[in-house]
């Protein structure tokens, strides 16, 4: 085996050890379960780690691991599948269609190109129709030896049972502060400990929505309006709405980020109270208000006229 330049995958996962440990250990026996359910909120880390599970599988015992991770880095290693919404259909949608899961059972049947072990990532199960999760359980019973199955959900029940029972589950917590501070410190050096304190605050255990907000160059200015909002909202006037959901509105690729950090510092406000006062009943009102809302903001409603009615509705109640 030449393992000269192998770097343990799971070497840059933050967090997450108790998982890494159990996996490491379980392929190292030759114990893996040929299916496993990756379950926890986005950004934190499930993907990253089905993928170093996949190189650490196909490069146990390999005699050139180095090759085979770099290949598996470059997406042209045969025996790795990553399913997703865009996998082996010609009119991709926001679902996995079940062609794409006939395909998948097709090719498992063929087995391993290129290695003894053939591993497949779904990502992600909240995103697959009905038809298609009942077409992969044939899989999942009667998976051919040495094909491993990785299934990636923000939430159990978001799985059919059926499914779910026949799958180890693995849950991923939020990452803590510290492994996110860590994170910061690692990749981006320069961002002021003030503003790192914002973004790990508003991120909410997860790394995925950390660099999501870190990407948008406006990201200070979309911290200061989603602040106006949440002020607005508490005592505010028309004329500060009407205001208020121009801005908001003005740039289009920004509007998803500026939704969240307003859903977030409302959670926040829901969750302690304003200026240290106990949360009051009108809290509950706001929160079924932006869980409703939240659906909406992805369609093709006028966003200007979408933040008025938001605003004006949560300052009323």
């Amino acid at each position: 085996m030449n393992s000269e330049g192998f770097r343990n995958p799971f070497e840059n996962i933050y967090g997450h050890q108790n998982i890494i440990d159990s996996l490491e250990f379980a392929v190292s026996r030759g114990r893996l379960h040929h299916a496993l359910l990756f379950c926890g909120m986005e950004g934190t880390g499930k993907r990253s780690v089905a993928v170093a599970l996949a190189k650490s599988i196909f490069c146990n015992g390999a005699s050139n691991p180095v090759k085979i991770s770099n290949r598996i880095n470059n997406n042209t290693w045969e025996d790795l599948i990553l399913v997703d919404t865009e996998w082996a259909v010609k009119n991709p949608t926001q679902n996995i269609k079940i062609e794409a899961i006939r395909e998948l059972e097709s090719r498992v049947i063929k087995g391993p190109f290129e290695s003894p072990n053939l591993v497949v990532i779904i990502d992600s199960m909240d995103k697959m129709m009905p038809a298609s999760s009942n077409a992969l359980l044939k899989t999942l019973e009667e998976p051919p030896s040495g094909t491993f199955l990785i299934l990636l959900a923000t939430s159990a029940e978001s799985v059919l049972p059926t499914i779910r029972s026949r799958c180890n589950l693995i849950n991923f917590a939020p990452l803590d502060d510290s492994i996110l501070l860590q994170y910061l410190q690692d990749n981006y050096p320069d961002i002021s400990e003030d503003l790192g304190a914002n973004l790990i605050s508003l991120s909410r255990g997860s790394i995925g929505t950390l660099n999501d907000f870190i990407s948008d160059e406006n990201f200070g200015g979309l911290l200061t309006l989603s602040q106006e909002m949440v002020n607005c909202i508490i005592g505010g006037n028309m004329q500060t709405i009407l205001e208020l959901s121009e801005a908001a509105s003005s740039d289009p690729q920004s509007i998803q980020r500026l939704f969240r950090l307003f859903e977030m510092r409302l959670g926040q406000i829901i969750q302690n109270g304003i200026s240290g006062r106990k949360p009051v009943p009108d809290f509950n009102e706001w929160f079924k208000i932006i869980k409703k809302s939240a659906g909406e903001i992805n369609t093709n409603v006028n966003k200007r006229l979408f933040f008025e009615h938001l605003l004006w509705t949560l300052r009323r109640s």
